[in-house]
């Protein structure tokens, strides 16, 4: 009786021991399905960080290369003007000389 008793006990030791080791085994695999999407999560965040920051540049770039392209613009146009100007004070001042 004895003996049976001991196997009994030891039969539940033995039992809840496998339970115990099975619920530690799920409960690990748990935390690094856990992990693991945080870490998926992480470098996710990390990749659209990068993807917004190079079109924030990319944007920055464009905007200055149209700002440059402006004042190009501008600058031909202004020399155009002062070219005309030029040329019509020029041929004021032929004038008058014809004139004396």
């Amino acid at each position: 009786e004895e003996e049976e008793l001991k196997a009994s006990i030891l039969n539940g030791y033995r039992l809840s021991a496998k339970k115990e080791h099975a619920r530690i085994l799920q409960r690990r695999q748990i935390i690094e399905h856990r992990k693991e999407q945080l870490e998926q999560s992480q470098d996710q965040r990390e990749r659209e960080e990068v993807e917004q920051q190079e079109e924030s540049k990319r944007k920055a770039y464009e905007a200055e290369m149209a700002r440059l392209e402006r004042e190009a613009e501008e600058r031909s146009k202004q020399r155009q003007l002062e070219e005309h100007e030029q040329i019509k004070r020029r041929h004021v001042r032929e004038r008058l000389d014809e004139l004396r």
